[in-house]
């Protein structure tokens, strides 16, 4: 990654780790949003198909402040990305809600 000034996502499934690792070192990440990539990319510029994700290739490469607005973009989408405390969140709202259940079901019926 330290040798490329972008990364280009092709249509495929599978490959979803490989654009956030791009995102996560600073690399400006293109990728319609199809299969496994569409999660990574889903609150950036929408990229519909491939003429659109060359059209934004050729304006990164040669637009420098566009260059460096993207890498912002997949900067703060790197970091939702890789952030665990959403997924613990979840884990321990999943947790309370079974604990009260469970707890519920515990209380003698008078």
């Amino acid at each position: 990654y330290d040798l490329c000034d972008a990364y280009i996502n092709p249509h495929r499934l599978g490959g979803g780790s490989a654009i956030i690792y791009a995102m996560a070192s600073g690399l400006p990440a293109l990728s319609t949003n199809y299969g496994d990539a569409a999660e990574a990319v889903k609150n950036m510029p929408v990229l519909s198909d491939y003429d659109a994700l060359i059209d934004t290739a050729i304006r990164l490469a040669s637009d420098t402040e566009e260059h460096k607005r993207y890498q912002v973009l997949v900067a703060n989408e790197a970091s939702r990305l890789t952030s665990r405390k959403p997924l613990v969140d979840r884990i321990m709202a999943e947790f309370e809600t079974f604990a009260q259940s469970h707890e519920a079901q515990q209380k003698p019926v008078a």
